[in-house]
């Protein structure tokens, strides 16, 4: 079929498709022709399987196509319409679903990004000794260190939908977080599976999407070694990083552990289509770092657990000891107003004999009474001496 040999390179806005979609064609796993159409892909690989081109496979890319578009690849690939209404509706959990001679999978790969460096409370001064005594380049460093690590991150999970044939697969993306022109470039460069292309691209796709995952974990790793190490030298952390860091796993976990279940479904389908060892030794890798990545969120969601309920026995101690420091300098303002309120009454008393004494009546005979003064006196010092007697008993002075 000769006069597939060439590239249609249109552009693609006359043909009402976004430059993000890709329709690929190829024979015996070399890329024969590049349409810009669905109607034009279904076209060439429909001539190429009645011509005598050999083992022909179109891989079509399509980011966030709308209704119609699905309608029409329904259509043109004969695609079942309930894998189409998971496609138009999104929002799916991964999984692997048979649909007659086509297979229907759902995939969500993740990638982590860092937002502004801060210093957390309590960790400049945890690490200041040592920072001061390794000297001021090792102290930079060190600084420099703790600002990287005071980092928060945000998982950012997408998702990609999957429709795999004989003679196609059709990758429907909901995101930008897979570069699926590099993951095809590496499937064009492996032609030892030309004999099951399918598998060869979904196997590609899957290495890559799983492979993407490890350094998210490997960072949520750091993160929580930070969190642990701040919590450990004494210094509660707040209890949102905690929080912050479970959800990110939480979200990292919803699109990993569903992959272990995808994963057999594709090995029984494998045994069925018989497919050449090597490749299933591939996607046996794949299952293994599938299951070290679900080991290790699991062993981070446990120790977040542990942390966070280490992190908040630090945090009642501290609030029990503001308490008891509460409750000493109010035992000690109660102490002080107890002198001020004795002092307080032992000086009325004397006040109160002068201002009665002050009123200055014609019928008060003591005011005429040649011991008045000096009676006014000593009931002055014997009232007072006698509040000081009282007070000083109860303890307030």
């Amino acid at each position: 079929m000769a006069d597939l040999r060439y590239t249609y390179r249109f552009a693609s806005e006359h043909l009402g498709h976004r430059r993000d979609d890709n329709f690929v064609l190829y024979s015996d796993h070399v890329e024969v022709a590049s349409m810009t159409s669905i109607r034009e892909a279904a076209r060439a690989l429909a001539a190429a399987e009645e011509s005598d081109e050999e083992r022909p496979f179109l891989w079509i890319d399509m980011y966030r196509p709308t209704h119609e578009d699905l309608t029409e690849l329904a259509e043109a690939f004969s695609l079942h319409p309930l894998a189409i209404e998971d496609a138009i509706e999104a929002h799916q959990r991964p999984k692997y679903e048979r649909y007659g001679s086509t297979e229907f999978v759902v995939l969500r790969p993740a990638v982590i990004r860092r937002n502004r460096p801060h210093t957390p409370a309590g960790l400049a001064d945890a690490r200041a000794g040592d920072a001061g005594g390794a000297g001021g380049a090792s102290g930079a460093s060190g600084a420099s260190g703790d600002a990287a690590e005071a980092q928060s991150v945000d998982i950012k999970v997408g998702e990609i939908h999957i429709f795999l044939g004989a003679r196609f697969i059709i990758v429907i993306r909901h995101g930008t977080l897979l570069d699926t022109q590099n993951v095809r470039e590496v499937f064009e460069s492996d032609t030892r599976f030309s004999g099951f292309p399918q598998f060869s691209a979904l196997y590609r796709v899957m290495d890559r999407i799983v492979d993407n995952y490890l350094p998210v974990v490997a960072i949520l790793e750091d993160q929580t070694d930070d969190l642990e190490e701040r919590i450990f030298t004494g210094t509660p952390a707040q209890s949102q990083d905690i929080y912050h860091l479970s959800r990110e796993l939480i979200e990292l976990d919803r699109a990993v552990k569903p992959l272990e279940g995808v994963i057999d479904t594709l090995f029984n389908s494998l045994v069925v289509h018989t497919v050449p060892a090597e490749l299933q030794r591939g996607l046996r890798d794949v299952a293994d770092h599938i299951h070290s990545v679900n080991e290790r969120v699991e062993r981070l969601r446990s120790v977040l657990r542990e942390l966070f309920t280490f992190n908040s026995t630090l945090i009642s101690e501290a609030q029990n000891e503001d308490m008891r420091r509460m409750n000493e300098l109010s035992i000690q303002q109660n102490e002080q107003m107890k002198k001020i309120s004795g002092w307080a009454g032992i000086l009325f008393f004397p006040s109160l004999v002068a201002g009665t004494y002050g009123m200055n009546f014609d019928t008060m005979p003591e005011l005429h009474w040649i011991f008045g003064y000096p009676f006014a006196l000593g009931l002055m010092v014997a009232g007072s001496g006698f509040l000081f007697w009282l007070f000083k008993r109860a303890g307030w002075l």
